[in-house]
């Protein structure tokens, strides 16, 4: 059952980029991974780091020890 979330107010312009943020804490997210530039720009909020998927991608071939 999803728990009802209320939005990190105000940390970001549009409304919805802060309802993604308050759904990740909430769900104790280990990362928010996006395009887009307005949580890219924040790279860490209250300790969650916000990256790329570019990012992932590499950081997850850097752990292949088959490549």
């Amino acid at each position: 059952m999803l728990r009802s979330t209320t939005p990190a107010s105000g940390a970001m312009r549009y409304p919805n980029d802060d309802m993604i943020i308050a759904r990740a804490i909430n769900g104790r997210a280990d990362t928010i991974i996006s395009h887009d530039d307005d949580l890219l720009s924040l790279g860490i909020f209250r300790g969650l780091p916000i990256i790329n998927p570019e990012t992932v991608r590499h950081q997850l071939r850097g752990s292949d020890p088959h490549q």
